[in-house]
């Protein structure tokens, strides 16, 4: 398997273009919604604040995702994790991978003590990854969200609706609040 990391950069952007699609309303936030013309400002979003750090996840020379670590705080060490695959990647392994070498650069060679994430109720997949990754479940968070697509979206949302509150035109949602330390990482996690 030709996967590896690389920091990421405004060349990888032209992959994300390319693109596949959640039909899931539940998962279309993830779809990568810019357009061409506007893919340098969404680069300098993601990268402008020294302290976050992205890489892209690269299959052969083709970006199919990224994975970040942003709101690092250098005092307690401490930063949350995302990451963001090409849905036509999504089920084979990529993204387990890509985060296991995340997580072991981010622990050994970033010297973070701990790392972080919310994830949404009914994201089975990522859940399930993150706790094989050694995650635990510390509690919940209301975050905002938004619903790209709204065909469907009540339907799909009925098995969530103690976890969802409305304001107008926005949506919260009672995220999952995971971690992971350094020290909780089994015997050979860092070996690759």
């Amino acid at each position: 398997m030709d996967l590896r990391l690389e920091n990421l950069g405004i060349q990888h952007m032209a992959d994300f273009l390319d693109w596949g699609y959640f039909e899931d309303p539940l998962l279309a936030m993830y779809n990568f919604q810019e357009e061409a013309q506007g893919l340098e400002d969404w680069y300098r979003w993601k990268t402008r604040r020294p302290w976050d750090r992205y890489q892209a996840i690269l299959l052969g020379q083709r970006a199919i995702g990224y994975v970040g670590l942003k709101n690092f705080n250098p005092l307690t060490r401490r930063g949350e994790l995302g990451i963001i695959l090409d849905p036509n990647y999504v089920d084979q392994g990529y993204g387990t991978w890509a985060l296991r070498l995340f997580l072991r650069e981010a622990f050994l060679e970033g010297r973070a003590r701990q790392v972080y994430l919310l994830v949404l109720p009914w994201n089975a997949r990522a859940i399930h990854v993150y706790k094989k990754l050694g995650f635990k479940e510390e509690g919940t968070h209301w975050t905002g969200v938004f619903f790209p697509l709204r065909d469907r979206l009540e339907e799909a949302l009925v098995p969530y609706e103690k976890s969802l509150r409305r304001l107008g035109a926005l949506s919260y949602v009672k995220a999952i609040r995971m971690h992971v330390e350094r020290e909780d990482m089994e015997e050979g996690f860092f070996e690759l």
